[in-house]
């Protein structure tokens, strides 16, 4: 969609560089492609292309409108460049999902009225292939990035003597203007009128109340800075707090928190390396966080926290002496946590705790208590917080300073700390240094791993009161797990399991579930229950734990009903005839299961794929799908589970769909593989296991070739190379499986193993159950 702006003389065209400062040729279908290569670990970034303005004597206004890149690019309604200079369009990109491309429209106009040429640049970005992102509705009323959909449909009007009509588009909030005489004077006074699209006349002189951005907190509630009609800000309340309290430009009640939490991150969006997945753990345990740029942060607003946290190593935790964060800390005896996400530890070197910022990287998922200390007391060695080996940053006990306590190493006792504290002495605050999460997020630790966390951050609030047998009590703390999930269906039992959650005091708990269907199941002290949805549709599970005196935080979980399980197949053949020996041999093996299975080619399949269970390919032309065919729509937008079973070693559908980075695998001639992996579809086996009565052909895919979210369940023997593996569904995305171990064998030559693991596969792609659908 491009707006449409008044037409006059042309002024000179703009020039857009690439992030490597190559010119893009707006005018000749220039291209701009990002990599998620280049932002390890992170999931929304900024992206900045530089424009020159080439025009000597007029700025240019530029509207910038993504097309065909929902949620995946988020642009600022316009950007300006003042008259023969270079200035910065960045965007915000989502570089976490699948590979997404789409076209930016470029339009603009000098100050004086003529428009520029409009041009586009085709905009590619080479994803990571995890879950898509959540996204607003992209119409007027719910538009921008989600969670924070706004509804503009009231926002057209007169602003700044020029009538505004707000759009939505991809999700961006845009608008065109044109000058009325109705908005230029109420701008500038009576003498105002148009000449040429351009409001003319004295703008009055206004003082404004305020100039800041989002919502900040004033006299104790909530305040926003909004521009008039008449151009002048004002201070404009948008949240009386009462008898709560005002942090960060939102209201709490600070009594049902575990304490106030001031991030300080790399930039405002909270949005670096580990912050948002950092943030959202510690709200989700109850802990009130606003979280900000490091150099935002003042010492009269950091007063209103209980402590500090930092884990952007690349200049959030670089607290030098003389900055807000040094002085709090070091002078004021405001406790500082830093969760390392880099090799290094640049806080504690800057407090002189340690003498040497650059640290080593080791790998493992157990720590081993150095110490007697408050915070790991509980826990006997060693202490599993990953389920699988993780990166983490460790520092040599020798450069440890004097009166720094090493409590964690990693794996074993061996001088080289993993976890490191110092207490408070004078005007010096407690600190704590983690180096779990260079690899690792908190929404992968174990139960144990929680409960170190969440200790070591009640002690960073107040000391070893806070964990003293009785002396404090924190709110309990609610986790869960849904079986199957994301997606269940009709008439399916469903399991939700609550035994994760936990009290920091260690008291038993009781357990509420809300499950969104008019079914409550009042306060219950079993931690398991399983319900039945009788409807399809999205349910939101509310689960709350109490302790026998606090509840926890509502822990709100979506499930999304599918209809009832039909063991329907949709098979994607070759062509209609179906006619590949691959694919009757599949056919006739799930009909023999009492599969009702149909085959047609992927073009053939429509809309009525909605009522079928899973969809499963064979032959090589069948998996090659297509980012247009209603088969690919089905599992990455309609939740639509896929089963790959190729008889060849390539993996064209893994390809196409962002499981793997490329489709050519490796051949192997065995009648057995290795189970890699502890999971519903391999549990009771272990080694190598028997799956043909004689050896055959099995395709398989190298390690390095899987994506992220990609979980290897049987190795070949011969290479390391996975012969199957399963991505779970996320987000809009059904499950996936592939199964590369039939390759061309007969399915009569199965042993009862190899049976058992390959419907337990097909299940699970089903339904997510292994043992049973519907």
């Amino acid at each position: 969609m491009l707006l449409v702006l008044p037409t006059a003389e042309s002024c000179s065209s703009p020039i857009f560089y690439n992030q490597y400062g190559v010119p893009v040729n707006i005018y000749l279908n220039g291209v701009v492609i990002m990599d998620e290569k280049d932002y390890p670990g992170q999931k929304m970034v900024n992206f900045t292309m530089v424009v020159n303005n080439t025009d000597k004597t007029s700025g240019i206004t530029l509207y910038l409108v993504p097309s065909g890149l929902n949620g995946y690019l988020y642009v600022q309604p316009s950007y300006y460049i003042p008259a023969n200079k270079k200035g910065n369009v960045t965007v915000q990109a989502y570089v976490d999902g699948p590979d997404r491309s789409g076209t930016i429209y470029i339009t603009g106009a000098c100050d004086d009225g003529p428009s520029i040429a409009e041009g586009l640049i085709l905009f590619g970005i080479n994803g990571r292939g995890n879950a898509p992102p959540q996204t607003c509705n992209s119409n007027d009323l719910s538009c921008g990035t989600f969670p924070n959909c706004q509804d503009i449909s009231g926002w057209d009007g007169c602003q700044y003597g020029y009538y505004r009509n707000y759009f939505c588009s991809d999700n961006n909030i845009m608008y065109s203007e044109s000058c009325t005489n109705f908005c230029c004077q109420s701008y500038v006074g009576s003498s105002g009128f148009c000449g040429g699209g351009i409001c003319k006349g004295t703008p009055p002189v206004c003082e404004n109340e305020c100039d800041f951005a989002g919502r900040q907190c004033m006299s104790g509630d909530v305040y926003s800075c909004e521009t008039q009609l008449d151009g002048c800000k004002d201070l404009i309340i948008k949240q009386d707090c009462g008898q709560n309290e005002c942090l960060g430009g939102s209201c709490y009640n600070a009594s049902q928190m575990s304490g106030k939490v001031a991030y300080m991150c790399r930039y405002d969006a909270c949005n670096d390396g580990i912050e948002d997945e950092m943030i959202s753990w510690l709200g989700s345990k109850n802990w009130l966080v606003v979280g900000k740029a490091y150099n935002k942060w003042t010492d009269a607003e950091l007063n209103s926290y209980d402590l500090i946290v930092c884990s952007d190593e690349t200049s959030a935790c670089k607290t030098d002496s003389g900055t807000v964060a040094y002085n709090e800390h070091k002078n004021q005896g405001k406790p500082f946590i830093e969760i390392a996400d880099d090799r290094y530890a640049h806080a504690a070197y800057r407090f002189n705790y340690l003498n040497n910022p650059y640290e080593f990287l080791e790998t493992g998922n157990e720590l081993y208590k150095t110490a007697t200390d408050l915070i790991i007391n509980p826990f006997q060695n060693p202490i599993k917080i990953f389920n699988s080996n993780k990166k983490m940053v460790i520092a040599p006990d020798y450069r440890l300073s004097s009166g720094v306590a090493d409590i964690l190493d990693l794996e074993t006792d061996h001088a080289r700390s993993v976890a490191f504290k110092m207490k408070e002495t004078g005007n010096q605050g407690r600190y704590v240094y983690l180096g779990w999460f260079y690899s690792g997020f908190p929404s992968e630790l174990t139960l144990d791993g929680i409960n170190i966390f969440n200790r070591t951050v009640l002690w960073a609030k107040c000391g070893d009161a806070c964990l003293a047998d009785g002396s404090f009590d924190y709110p309990p703390v609610a986790i869960a797990k849904i079986t199957p999930n994301p997606l269940a269906y009709v008439n399916q039992s469903v399991e939700f399991d609550a035994s994760q959650s936990y009290d920091p005091e260690g008291h038993s708990l009781t357990y509420y579930w809300d499950f969104n269907d008019s079914y409550k199941t009042g306060w219950i002290s079993t931690p398991k229950v399983n319900h039945t949805y009788t409807k399809d549709g999205k349910y939101n599970i509310t689960l709350i734990v109490n302790d026998g005196k606090f509840n926890s935080t509502p822990l709100i979980m979506n499930l999304t009903i599918l209809p009832q399980v039909g063991n329907r197949i949709a098979f994607v053949c070759q062509d209609d005839s179906c006619s590949q020996s691959s694919e009757q041999a599949l056919m006739a093996y799930l009909r023999g299961k009492n599969y009702t299975v149909e085959g047609k080619s992927e073009g053939s399949w429509g809309d009525e794929l909605k009522y079928y269970d899973f969809m499963v390919c064979t032959s090589s032309s069948g998996c090659s799908i297509h980012s247009f065919s209603k088969v690919y729509k089905m599992h990455t937008e309609g939740m639509k589970g896929f089963l790959e079973v190729p008889d060849y070693n390539h993996l064209r559908a893994a390809y196409q769909l962002g499981y793997v980075s490329w489709w050519s695998g490796y051949r192997a001639n065995d009648d057995s593989a290795k189970i890699v992996a502890s999971d519903p579809i391999t549990q009771g086996y272990s080694g190598d296991v028997p799956l043909f009565t004689r050896a055959g052909d099995m395709g398989s895919i190298f390690h390095y070739s899987m994506k992220s979210g990609t979980q290897k369940l049987l190795d070949v023997n011969t290479k390391d190379a996975s012969t199957g593996f399963k991505v779970d569904s996320s987000g809009t995305r059904g499950r996936y499986s592939y199964v590369g171990w039939v390759y061309k064998s007969s399915y009569a030559d199965l042993t009862p193993t190899g049976e058992q693991i390959l419907m337990r596969t097909i299940r699970w792609v089903q339904c997510g159950n292994v043992n049973r659908c519907g």
